[in-house]
């Protein structure tokens, strides 16, 4: 026994869905059959009131504002690659003066074990 239905008569006028997700128009109907106004225009964009001029700026005003540009560009990198060089300096001496301290360090280490050394031998020494 089938339970499968065929459909009716009326199903063939229903309503289609064509649009889904956040569609504003989530429905629209083949017909007008059910009183329904689409109402939808043509949207054209909006006319400039003023046109703008062939050119505000000539090519040689572009160029002085360019050249301008690379001067100042020129004036701050110079400006870093001085202070960098400061920094380059100053870390060199940096390097130069913990090398010296590690150096002294491992002579004061040295000079501790033979004081050390002495003692222990100064101590034996008097023990007899």
């Amino acid at each position: 026994m089938s339970v499968a239905r065929t459909p009716t008569k009326n199903s063939s006028k229903s309503i289609s869905p064509s649009h889904y997700g956040s569609d504003s128009a989530i429905y629209t109907l083949g017909s007008h059959e059910h009183n329904i106004d689409v109402n939808i225009k043509k949207r054209s964009k909006r006319r400039l009131n003023n046109p703008p001029s062939t050119s505000d700026l000539t090519l040689a005003e572009l160029m002085l504002r360019l050249d301008e540009m690379n001067k100042l560009q020129d004036a701050k990198f110079a400006s870093l690659e001085s202070s960098m060089n400061a920094l380059s300096k100053q870390n060199d001496e940096i390097k130069d003066t913990v090398i010296h301290l590690s150096a002294k360090y491992d002579d004061v280490l040295n000079n501790l074990k033979n004081f050390n050394k002495t003692m222990a031998f100064l101590k034996t020494a008097l023990k007899l």
